[in-house]
């Protein structure tokens, strides 16, 4: 059986390769695979460990993969919308790079593993060791929206008690007053929930798709951790350092090896976020979306777009101006709601 790894911003090369050196434990020898430009800092460390290391890693770089012809692309978009279920995370507007690399590793009965959830180890929210209401965690994490381009439509009143019922019922609390360990297991409990979870599914529609950090007792286990040392990634540096001590030799995403102290200048920059007033927070995300000059990517630029959605939106009018979103991002997955609400012909 073939097994590989996927990196990831938040879980990156040196800690998939302890996955690696647990199966080799068990005489299976998997594969590694990392996505990403050349020059990134994924792309970077995933090869720096695999030649230290000794073993094949596969580089795929989607942004080289062929543009289709706008006439098309329809037809590719509605392959994405079809093979992920109609909505995932990260929205259907891409030229084919996303399906293909999804079916490749998944070809010949491949068991995947993924990394997703390890931040179960780190302080993932950043912040500190107090009681929080779920307010402050909306603030914190969930306030990445400005009403500068949501119309009258939009409520934040609504949003925000909507969030904060499912947060309840996900937690299984009825008060809105959270511990810290409450607030902790609110990311693998909602965040995991409803994100990871998500493309869990879609990716075991098209073969064996496993995130083993992901799993009560783990997730459990993690929650005992006192959170000093989640903060800044020490627990996860000791962790590595534990099972491959020449793994965490090598420099990582972070840009530092997990085998020596976390630097000052890491440390203080996290405490910046991490000490930052939940209040403040709410508007980070608000404050960078007005300071951020538009960047339409070619997969839901006019000359693609117009002809699938025929150059209007009036499904997604009614709750957004279109002309002031920046965040491609966030475009995309509007657009995506679009598509949806057009394929269901929602009254």
């Amino acid at each position: 059986m073939n097994n590989y790894y996927k990196t990831q911003k938040d879980y990156e090369a040196n800690k998939i390769v302890v996955n690696r050196t647990l199966l080799k434990k068990e005489n299976i020898e998997p594969g590694v695979y990392v996505y990403g430009p050349e020059k990134s800092a994924d792309v970077t460390v995933a090869k720096t460990i695999a030649a230290g290391e000794g073993f094949k890693i596969s580089h795929i770089n989607k942004a080289t993969h062929p543009v289709p012809r706008p006439k098309d692309y329809a037809q590719t978009v509605r392959d994405n919308f079809y093979a992920l279920d109609g909505y995932p995370n990260e929205g259907i507007y891409d030229f084919g790079a996303n399906m293909m690399t999804r079916r490749q590793r998944a070809d010949k009965g491949t068991l995947i593993f993924n990394g997703g959830g390890g931040e179960i180890y780190r302080n993932f929210f950043y912040l500190p060791n107090c009681t929080y209401s779920i307010d402050n965690l909306l603030d914190s994490f969930y306030s990445r929206y400005t009403k500068d381009f949501c119309t009258n439509a939009f409520s934040e009143k609504n949003y925000r008690q909507n969030l904060k019922e499912k947060i309840m019922t996900a937690l299984q609390i009825n008060i809105e007053t959270l511990t810290r360990t409450q607030l902790e297991f609110a990311y693998p409990g909602f965040r995991l929930r409803y994100w990871t979870s998500k493309d869990n599914t879609n990716n075991n529609r098209l073969g064996s798709f496993l995130t083993p950090f992901i799993n009560y007792e783990t997730i459990q286990a993690a929650l005992k951790i006192p959170l000093h040392y989640k903060t800044h990634g020490k627990f996860q540096s000791a962790l590595i350092n534990k099972i491959h001590p020449s793994l965490a030799s090598y420099p990582s995403d972070y840009g530092y090896s997990f085998n020596q102290d976390v630097p000052f200048v890491t440390r203080l920059k996290n405490n910046l976020t991490i000490y930052r007033p939940t209040f403040i927070r709410r508007y980070s995300y608000a404050i960078k979306h007005a300071m951020t000059k538009p960047d339409i990517p070619k997969t839901i630029s006019g000359e693609y777009l117009d002809p699938i959605l025929g150059g209007t939106t009036p499904y997604m009018d009614h709750y957004f101006d279109m002309k002031k979103i920046k965040d491609s991002g966030l475009m995309s997955r509007v657009l995506t709601l679009e598509y949806l609400f057009n394929h269901l012909k929602v009254q």
